[in-house]
């Protein structure tokens, strides 16, 4: 049997399935200069393996905990995509946030205005 390329073409099904769990570790980091705590993520069969491979890179103390979560959930995060008319109201409902924050501070710096005003007239009188 020829290989193309050095591929090969013989691979099992579990050999290329995706069936890694996805997990978020927390690792503490030392140098010279000090200590910095990290976070990171790495795909691994199971969380043992996750964190044997995690103490091997970082070192055995260094790993401070790892969360398993699925990995569509982060990736899905901030990627809806609104239509034209959804992104009209969005836009005008932020412009009317900005406006009563504009509203807000020029209705406080007119009272800050108007009490520096009084206490002036008090100290003149």
């Amino acid at each position: 049997m020829k290989r193309a390329c050095g591929l090969n073409t013989d691979m099992r099904f579990s050999e290329f399935q995706n069936d890694l769990h996805h997990f978020k570790v927390t690792v503490r980091v030392k140098n010279d200069s000090g200590s910095m705590t990290i976070k990171t993520m790495v795909s691994a069969e199971s969380m043992a393996q996750a964190q044997f491979l995690m103490r091997h890179v970082f070192g055995k103390d260094a790993v401070v905990s790892i969360v398993q979560f699925p990995m569509h959930e982060s990736m899905a995060e901030g990627t809806k995509t609104l239509s034209p008319q959804e992104l009209q109201v969005k836009s005008l409902a932020d412009q009317a946030k900005r406006l009563n924050q504009q509203t807000k501070l020029l209705r406080a710096n007119n009272a800050l205005s108007k009490a520096k005003a009084h206490y002036n007239d008090s100290l003149k009188a």
